[in-house]
């Protein structure tokens, strides 16, 4: 499965904290019945807008990490997108962290010697000579 991140926004007018957590186990209870695991949530709070967004000027935040499929992340875009109570929202795919690769040929410990060899080299050039072959500028 793949790691998602949904953030949405709830409209200013509807009634309260429970109104808000009665969302979070909307989306959180459809994302879990279609087989996916919902990693965390977390609440954002009321906050201010840069611009109007259908009329509003500000909204309830709320985050909501899980592990699903692309087809549980397209009914979920689906039923967003038609919820009167959700201003905006946005599903984002979560990348894996990539470990920086290593050439076959030279082992890590090498590369790092190497590296550190040529940064002793280019520290120990003399800074700020004026070059000779260029005319001095006054």
């Amino acid at each position: 499965m793949t790691r998602y991140e949904l953030m949405f926004i709830v409209r200013p007018d509807v009634e309260g904290e429970e109104a808000v957590d009665q969302q979070i186990e909307r989306y959180g209870r459809m994302i879990v019945d279609n087989g996916s695991e919902v990693t965390g949530v977390d609440k954002w709070g009321r906050r201010r807008f840069a611009y109007e967004v259908q009329g509003f000027t500000e909204g309830y935040y709320v985050v909501i990490q899980f592990k699903s499929t692309d087809a549980v992340v397209n009914e979920l875009n689906r039923i967003l997108k038609i919820a009167d109570e959700i201003l905006r929202h946005i599903v984002v795919r979560l990348d894996e962290p990539k470990s920086a690769p290593v050439s076959e040929e030279q082992p890590a410990t090498e590369a790092a010697e190497q590296a550190e060899s040529s940064a002793d080299e280019t520290a120990s050039e003399p800074v700020g000579q004026a070059d000779e072959s260029q005319p001095a500028t006054t």
